[in-house]
């Protein structure tokens, strides 16, 4: 799966610090079909993992916005 994280409001270190804001865009490796449930997790070295689970609508456009 790949991946890109767009900053928002960021300086060009990367570390995510307070008051710093980004959108994670994700690739699956496969298509999800509508109904599908995933998870994303982001795991920082040392740090607790931030788990969501999302399931893809029933109608997918070319941009979505999960929530």
């Amino acid at each position: 799966m790949g991946h890109t994280i767009p900053f928002l409001q960021a300086d060009d270190d990367t570390l995510l610090e307070p008051g710093e804001q980004f959108d994670l865009v994700i690739y699956p490796s496969r298509p999800f079909a509508p109904g599908e449930r995933f998870l994303i997790r982001i795991a920082p070295p040392g740090g607790v993992p931030l788990t969501m689970e999302r399931t893809v609508p029933p109608r997918i456009t070319p941009v979505m916005d999960l929530g």
